[in-house]
């Protein structure tokens, strides 16, 4: 019964999309059409390296591609390309997934038994990797823990489903879901998961200033957000700093490694204390934090 069609904003490699097409193709009777959107600076290069991957790899459910046209494109300008386009199709229900990411085996398979009752499911994403750099770049970025909310992974009525903010590049997310918070996950279900993190710490750092630029370059709650954790980022290691200098190197030493420890275990499963891995992260959370507190002085006072 082909009661779905899936949205997939699409700005990274061939071998993202294509694990993640593979993940949805093992569920394809219940996929009327994959809308697959090409965008970022290079969107169209990226829509006919999509062309031509196609016509090489075949899937048992129809598969659209589309640019996004806006000048300045979003994962939210993206979905919401989808979602119009959608609108067109006789499926009852859209699906959410971003390249990169596999789906569990009964994603859409469970939510067809409760379609009837229910008009929306939140996703849920698992962030995974195991070693080496890419697990550094997890553990800085995302995090180990599982995210129990996630617009990667919804599933909703195309009639309940309103747009997606299209000027925030940051935290777009965040804005649509708090047009249902009622239906938020207490427990995981139906995990997604997404595995390609940055196999070199230069390059997350870079990917890491990037967004920050883009995020202080606009006016959106997520900048506001920004301001409030520079805030208490300054005040936390203006304070540790003042206890060395006036009462106990020693001690500020203790407050700073408890205080990374802490952002470590915010984002991440206390398991991985006991990882090599965790030795390099945990002082890299002070390079970025003091990264992110010169670029909003920066951003304020030019």
């Amino acid at each position: 019964i082909k009661f779905i069609d899936i949205i997939l904003p699409f700005a990274d490699t061939i071998n993202e999309l294509e694990i993640t097409i593979n993940s949805l193709n093992l569920q394809n009777h219940f996929i009327n059409k994959l809308f697959i959107i090409a965008s970022g600076n290079n969107k169209i290069n990226l829509y006919n390296e999509v062309i031509n991957f196609l016509e090489f790899n075949k899937y048992n459910f129809d598969i659209e591609i589309l640019k996004d046209e806006n000048e300045l494109t979003t994962a939210g300008t993206s979905r919401n390309t989808g979602i119009l386009q959608s609108l067109n199709t006789y499926s009852e229900f859209i699906g959410f997934i971003d390249s990169g990411m596999t789906v569990s085996e009964n994603w859409i398979s469970s939510f067809y038994n409760e379609s009837h009752s229910n008009f929306i499911r939140i996703g849920c994403t698992k962030y995974k990797s195991y070693k080496g750099a890419e697990l550094i770049s997890a553990l800085l970025t995302y995090g180990t823990r599982i995210s129990l909310n996630s617009v990667p992974g919804t599933i909703i009525k195309k009639n309940k489903c309103i747009k997606f903010p299209s000027l925030e590049k940051w935290g777009e997310d965040i804005i649509w879901m708090n047009n249902y918070r009622e239906y938020f996950n207490k427990v995981p279900n139906n995990l997604c998961t997404y595995s390609f993190f940055q196999n070199s710490i230069i390059d997350t750092y870079k990917k890491y200033i990037n967004q920050l630029k883009e995020v202080l370059q606009q006016k959106t709650p997520y900048k506001r957000n920004l301001y409030l954790q520079t805030i208490i980022f300054l005040s936390s290691y203006t304070a540790i700093a003042l206890t060395g200098l006036f009462l106990n190197k020693i001690i500020a030493i203790y407050l700073l490694t408890f205080f990374l420890i802490l952002k470590f275990i915010k984002k991440n499963k206390i398991i991985y204390l006991l990882r090599f891995e965790a030795l390099i992260t945990i002082p890299l959370y002070l390079l970025f934090d003091l990264s992110k507190i010169c670029m909003v002085f920066w951003s304020i006072f030019n």
